[in-house]
């Protein structure tokens, strides 16, 4: 009797560790079709899993991560109520929750979740703080997740919650007041050293960013100024329009007007592009500029190419610069590097009239560095080269330095 007992005993434990086996594989199977983005086929295989065995809420959790993937959301949060009718005091339930949340945009429902997580006992704290900052971001509310973050200082030397602050201070900031000033010098000294300089006051309303600038130049021995005012008005599906106009006062190194307008907008996996127009008037001709730009962040690093295609007086010359830069842990400081190649009349590289160096070719290089300055202010310093040609067939070398120096408040 005994033997028939154990008998039976080591059959019904192999026969349960097979189905178990079985399982595992079975759901192996779905996490690496996940991983090869087949969602569809995951999402089949691990339903069968629940089938088989119905407690397994650790696979209801993948099927909700595996419907979100594939952005149906609607699906992915049913499997989150099973879950949490199940077992609300799940620590994995609340990880997948809060990020479904976040992925939909749900900043409000994000922010209720939170607090229902952390009464159910959910003690991640750097997720709770990075989440519920991103939900504040979402929803605008700038100066509330600026005090919940100064609330909970000590996360804020993880790099992705200071981004999200210096975010939340920069979007936070109404005003803005920025300084610049370049100087251009020459082989030989020959000409004399050229400055370039402008200070601007922006101010942010509703929609709407309005900016107003002094330009001033000093070059070949003459002094102008130009008063010039920018225009940014984002639109509901974050498109936004760009718009310039500018005069000359004394109208020896600039023009005499500059119009411009440029829409962006994003296209395809992260994608910004833009297309525009410039219009300059000078004293003894005019100029049309076709421009715009197509931008891609990689990781952290920003990418752009900006062309231009200058008609003057039935002539026509092409222009473009590529940057590229490379951010910290903020979107504010970073490391980048600039190459130029002709000349534009919309590149404040190039102030004297447009005919006696739009013709020309010209080679730049500059180097960047852009730094945060506690949570206010921002520092850039350049350093570049430009090799140019000054007559048919004739080049000099051209070195530049410039900063610029930007308060939010």
């Amino acid at each position: 009797m005994l033997k028939k007992l154990y008998l039976f005993i080591i059959i019904s434990t192999s026969i349960n560790i097979a189905a178990q086996t079985n399982i595992d594989s079975l759901f192996s199977v779905a996490i690496k079709n996940s991983q090869e983005k087949n969602y569809e086929l995951a999402i089949e295989k691990a339903k069968l899993v629940i089938d088989l065995d119905s407690s397994r809420n650790d696979v209801r959790l993948f099927i909700a991560n595996a419907y979100a993937w594939n952005n149906d959301y609607a699906s992915s949060k049913q499997y989150i109520s099973k879950v949490y009718a199940d077992n609300p005091l799940n620590n994995e339930l609340y990880d997948t929750w809060l990020n479904v949340l976040l992925w939909n945009k749900e900043y409000s429902a994000l922010l209720k979740t939170i607090d229902t997580a952390q009464t159910n006992g959910y003690n991640n704290q750097y997720n709770i703080t990075l989440k519920k900052a991103l939900a504040y971001q979402g929803l605008k509310q700038y100066n509330a997740g600026i005090n919940y973050l100064n609330q909970n200082s000590s996360l804020l030397d993880s790099s992705a919650i200071n981004y999200i602050y210096l975010e939340l201070k920069k979007s936070s900031s109404k005003n803005t007041i920025t300084g610049y000033y370049a100087l251009d010098f020459f082989d030989k000294n020959s000409p004399t050293p050229q400055h370039l300089a402008y200070i601007d006051y922006g101010i942010a309303k509703s929609r709407n960013i309005f900016i107003f600038r002094l330009n001033y130049a000093n070059r070949f021995n003459l002094e102008d100024f130009q008063p010039e005012a920018d225009l940014y008005h984002i639109f509901k599906n974050n498109h936004y329009l760009y718009a310039n106009y500018g005069f000359g006062i004394k109208n020896d190194l600039f023009p005499q007007h500059r119009f411009g307008i440029e829409y962006f907008f994003p296209f395809g996996d992260a994608y910004e592009t833009s297309l525009g127009a410039k219009y300059f008037i000078y004293q003894n001709s005019k100029a049309t500029v076709l421009t715009g730009h197509i931008g891609k962040y990689l990781s952290n690093t920003w990418l752009s190419l900006r062309p231009y295609y200058t008609l003057q007086e039935g002539s026509n010359a092409f222009a473009a610069l590529f940057n590229a830069r490379m951010y910290a842990n903020n979107q504010i400081s970073y490391t980048g590097i600039e190459l130029g190649y002709g000349n534009s009349p919309d590149d404040r590289f190039v102030y004297s009239q447009p005919g006696e160096t739009i013709w020309l070719s010209a080679y730049k290089i500059k180097l960047e560095r852009n730094i945060a300055i506690k949570q206010s202010n921002e520092l850039r310093l350049g350093v570049g080269y430009v090799y140019e040609e000054i007559s048919k067939d004739s080049f000099r070398n051209r070195y530049l330095f410039e900063i610029i120096f930007k308060h939010r408040f």
